[in-house]
């Protein structure tokens, strides 16, 4: 029965953004990575709190990551750290494996759920003899119907 009661709330991290269902947990991408530490001096003001930054690189955010959470409690289980700003997230269609795209990082991270740490980061830099400025900015998701075939959406070329 659906009674519209809140069960239970968490706070992911930084600028959570994408959720994606497997293995009976939740996993959450937040674009501005896990809170900083009390002790860490680089930091900055968003407007979903403080984010770690990069002083030395223009004070961008220095990290990414995913949030897993058990679905019952809302208890955070795991802070997996992933490229820069991820976005897109699917799970496979057997439940063994996330897929996160890193728009400012130019890869996908590979989540295997069982161990909830990255496998596999898949560089989608299509032309990186070019520049190392420019990147392809992946940032949508699809698997095939036999779960065989990731396709990725770049947002640059």
């Amino acid at each position: 029965m659906n009674t519209g009661d809140t069960i239970w709330v968490t706070d992911p991290s930084v600028a959570p953004y994408g959720l994606a269902m497997a293995s009976g947990k939740l996993y959450v991408t937040n674009w501005a990575g896990r809170h900083p530490e009390a002790a860490d001096t680089n930091v900055a003001r968003v407007p979903w709190g403080l984010a770690r930054v990069n002083n030395e690189a223009g004070g961008g955010t220095r990290e990414g990551s995913v949030t897993v959470i058990d679905p019952a409690t809302g208890k955070i289980l795991r802070e997996i750290i992933v490229g820069l700003h991820p976005n897109e997230i699917v799970a496979g269609r057997d439940g063994k494996y996330i897929y996160v795209t890193n728009s400012n990082s130019d890869n996908v991270s590979v989540i295997r759920t069982s161990s909830d740490e990255v496998t596999e980061t898949i560089n989608l830099k299509l032309q990186p003899e070019i520049t190392s400025l420019f990147g392809d900015s992946p940032d949508e998701l699809c698997l095939s119907p036999d779960g065989k075939t990731l396709y990725v959406a770049n947002g640059m070329e």
